[in-house]
């Protein structure tokens, strides 16, 4: 009895945590908290499905410490102890990758997901075309505090149904996915977010070379097609444009920023000015040249350096080149197959690049949203890899 209900608990955990990658931080916190207790009651009855390494434990255990050696030698030691919190979204990868036991509860959870995306994503074109909830008059931004938030969930939900899209196996599947992708496509250009942009071509990039045959032309229709979709909006046309023009103000705001971090490196060599909101400390290294002030330096990797140092900027790295063979780890279990367990681990690999190339120009790891996602999707992937080892033992064990 307590086993089935741990097992009910848990999965309920999952489904609520998926459908609210899009929608809330509140929902995936409740998910978080179911899953925990039904995982807990699993562990009582031993009846865990599955409890294994993610080869992840060592990169982590290197940003813990130095986050914290970055916190005790923090210009303000408190809310930098406080922005460790971020390290408890770690487990959600272990959850998901223990928990999921066979492809019907992974297919239940990634179609939740996308069903999910998708409902935002028709909010969010709505909200575009009645001009109703959107940030700086034009951007859209739906369920979530800002664009550049709801762009990095878009672009990883968008990486896996596009790659599910073009790899599952069912055509029924495949449609849903089809309808997720191009919406969801559209909401995320209407976010005017270029550096999510940027990865969203990342990404396509990353499954035009995994695919094969007639599946790499579908991908060069679809991507035209979408390309052209949202092309009418004079606001995306501007926005493109502007993506070239050096001394545009945000541009040439991020290149000042990206200086200032570097200078605060200078001051702060090794552990940074810790995990806090950078306002006060820009504000002291204000360039002439900055375009606009900001409480982060929009990009993963001068934000990191500036408030972990380098010591935290290598353990960030690290972690991130780890994440990055777990990917393909988990894909290469499955050379010369297709099917949807291929599709997510194609996909999730796919948005992963797009969220390192987004990283470049936004501090989207700060987000908690899309990190959550990232290492839903990470976790994912793991439980298709233990999914087919399993798939692929019980034949022999038949023989």
């Amino acid at each position: 009895m307590m086993k089935t209900i741990g097992k009910w608990t848990s999965f309920a955990g999952l489904l609520v945590f998926a459908a609210s990658t899009s929608t809330t931080v509140v929902g995936q916190e409740i998910g978080l908290g179911l899953m925990f207790v039904g995982w807990l009651i699993l562990l009582m009855k031993r009846a865990v499905p599955d409890i294994r390494s993610v080869s992840l434990e060592i990169p982590i255990i290197a940003v813990a410490i130095a986050w914290t050696l970055s916190t005790i030698f923090a210009a303000e030691p408190e809310p930098s102890l406080i922005n460790m919190k971020k390290l408890f979204l770690i487990p959600i990868i272990y959850g998901f990758s223990w928990l999921v036991e066979n492809q019907k509860s992974l297919k239940t959870i990634v179609i939740v997901m996308a069903l999910a995306a998708l409902a935002v994503s028709i909010y969010g074109i709505v909200n575009y075309a009645t001009g109703s909830n959107l940030a700086e008059t034009y951007r859209v931004r739906a369920t979530m505090g800002s664009t550049v938030t709801l762009a990095g969930v878009l672009l990883l939900v968008f990486s896996v149904s596009l790659s599910l899209a073009l790899l599952g196996n069912s055509g029924r599947e495949r449609i849903l996915f089809l309808v997720v992708t191009s919406v969801s496509f559209v909401c995320l250009i209407l976010t005017y977010t270029r550096g999510a942009w940027l990865g969203g071509i990342m990404a396509m990039v990353v499954i035009f070379l995994l695919s094969r045959g007639r599946r790499k032309a579908a991908l060069i229709a679809g991507i035209v097609l979408l390309a052209v979709a949202p092309s009418g909006s004079g606001h995306v046309r501007d926005r493109v444009e502007s993506t070239a023009q050096v001394q545009e103000m945000s541009i040439r705001g991020r290149f000042s920023m990206w200086l200032s971090a570097t200078e605060v490196a200078e001051d702060h060599p090794l552990f940074g000015v810790g995990l806090m909101d950078l306002g006060k400390i820009y504000d002291q290294y204000l360039r002439p040249d900055f375009g606009f002030k900001s409480g982060h330096m929009h990009s993963d990797y001068f934000q990191v350096l500036a408030s972990t140092g380098l010591v935290g900027l290598a353990a960030f790295l690290w972690f991130l080149r780890s994440i990055c063979r777990v990917f393909l780890r988990n894909l290469l279990i499955f050379e010369g197959r297709e099917g949807f367990l291929v599709a997510i681990c194609v996909g999730s690999l796919a948005g992963f690049c797009g969220f390192v190339t987004a990283g470049i120009f936004e501090w989207n790891f700060g987000d908690a949203e899309v990190v959550s996602t990232l290492y839903c999707l990470l976790g994912l992937t793991c439980a298709c890899a233990r999914i087919r080892e399993y798939e692929s033992e019980v034949p022999r064990a038949r023989e």
